[in-house]
């Protein structure tokens, strides 16, 4: 007698077959793009206020274009400068 039925049955072929490939949704793009700057030494991955997209900038120089909607937000940081 099994102690769980076909429950594991059921549960491994719910699972990804091995091998089978992946695909990740797309990044939205920013509307009205504007790009900023990291000013910091380190990466940094912050949050848009107004739009809620995930930025993940590299280290100082890096730049990337953001929402225009969140822009103004980075931008009142020190951290961020237009570019």
């Amino acid at each position: 007698m099994s102690c769980c039925g076909n429950r594991r049955a059921a549960w491994r072929s719910a699972l990804p077959a091995a091998g089978s490939a992946s695909v990740e949704p797309a990044a939205p793009r920013p509307q009205n793009p504007v790009r900023i700057g990291n000013r910091g030494e380190v990466s940094t991955v912050v949050r848009g206020t107004r739009t809620g997209f995930t930025y993940l900038f590299g280290p100082r120089g890096s730049t990337l274009d953001v929402d225009g909607a969140d822009a103004e937000a980075l931008l009142a940081s020190t951290q961020f400068e237009r570019r």
